[in-house]
């Protein structure tokens, strides 16, 4: 997103699954959502990266002046918040919950290997 800070659409080409690089969609996701709040320019294909590529090349195009970022604020408040530790008891707890569960596992799966 640093190409906004100066007015460029950054055009994006995300990764889709298949060939072990990704196991889901999320990047078509979340290209598809930011392509449509005009924070990003969505390219699928060859033909369509080039496209948008000689389209940015012969209008100049332009960031939108007002960005729609959904949740912002909430993210912001969230990181300026001092973190909170937790006690050791809990840390404790949670130590033993794990070590339970991964005991559980490798039994069900015919002991420890």
């Amino acid at each position: 997103m640093d190409m906004r800070s100066i007015g460029v659409v950054p055009i994006v080409v995300p990764r889709v699954p298949g060939g072990g690089e990704v196991v889901d969609e999320h990047q078509l996701v979340f290209a598809q959502e930011m392509d449509a709040l005009g924070v990003i320019r969505r390219a699928l294909t060859y033909e369509e990266f080039a496209r948008l590529l000689d389209e940015a090349l012969l209008e100049g195009r332009k960031a939108p002046a007002e960005i729609a970022t959904p949740g912002a604020d909430r993210v912001e408040a969230l990181l300026s918040r001092p973190v909170r530790r937790i006690t050791v008891w809990l840390t404790l707890r949670r130590m033993a919950k794990t070590g339970v569960r991964i005991l559980r596992t490798r039994l069900r799966r015919g002991g420890p290997r």
